[in-house]
């Protein structure tokens, strides 16, 4: 059914056996239901599958199955840049946000690697309500070049994505003030993100 678009249909037999949702690998990469939705866009879909999950006593695990090179579905929300689909992956399990794929990629270093800032700010946020569990210095290091955020936006060319979405007020409308601002925001969010974790 997902493999033939019928999406509605696949909720609705998820919804009747929900430990259908544990199958995985129905790819040839050994992508789950989850993984399918995410990647094809399927927003209604992906939120109303973790409706279902979120009611099993073993969420966090049918949520963090993983195909064959280690990404969970909030690796590819994070990459298409899906808030929503962020926000209800995550909400399951918070702990997803600095899971690590076979390239030691996480969500959050995959929101930037691909200029995904609403995906990357929501992340964000998300990570700094959960201090305790994310607060060693290993998660500020991402890929097998023990990358930072900071590295990923660069190599991305994606060093000025907050400068395309920043609300300005109208009275400062100047390119430099405003690329500016930019910069001291993100440089803001950054250093909290630094903070929470070392």
């Amino acid at each position: 059914m997902a493999m033939k678009g019928k999406w509605s249909e696949v909720v609705d037999t998820c919804t009747e056996n929900p430990f259908l949702l544990s199958a995985g690998g129905i790819t040839r990469t050994k992508d789950t239901l989850l993984h399918l939705a995410v990647s094809e866009g399927q927003e209604k879909t992906v939120l109303e599958i973790t409706k279902v999950i979120s009611e099993l006593p073993i969420s966090k695990e049918f949520v963090g199955r993983r195909n064959d090179g280690g990404n969970t579905a909030l690796h590819l929300a994070a990459v298409v840049g899906n808030v929503a689909m962020c926000k209800c992956l995550a909400g399951i399990d918070s702990s997803l946000i600095v899971a690590r794929n076979e390239d030691g990629e996480t969500p959050l270093s995959l929101a930037v690697l691909f200029g995904k800032n609403q995906a990357f700010i929501c992340l964000t946020q998300m990570l700094m309500l959960d201090k305790e569990r994310f607060s060693h210095s290993k998660t500020m290091k991402y890929g097998t070049h023990g990358y930072t955020i900071l590295h990923y936006a660069i190599n991305g060319d994606h060093y000025g994505m907050i400068v395309d979405e920043h609300d300005v007020e109208q009275n400062h409308d100047h390119p430099i003030e405003r690329n500016y601002r930019a910069c001291v925001n993100f440089l803001l969010l950054f250093r909290n993100l630094v903070r929470l974790i070392g």
